[in-house]
């Protein structure tokens, strides 16, 4: 989970020079996104060891 949470300070952290309200929406945005693909590779790894079992 840690690989996913540093991209995500990154990125908000440099909006947050710019303003906070945008700072937070990309914080939640990039976040939620990342954990989409989190969670699909995720289950595409158990389908593939499932099916070359």
């Amino acid at each position: 989970m840690l690989n996913v949470e540093v991209p995500t300070i990154g990125v908000s952290l440099i909006f947050l020079a710019y303003d906070e309200a945008l700072a937070l929406m990309t914080f939640i945005a990039v976040n939620a996104v990342l954990s989409l693909i989190l969670i699909r590779a995720v289950i595409l790894d158990a389908e593939y060891k499932e099916n070359n079992q």
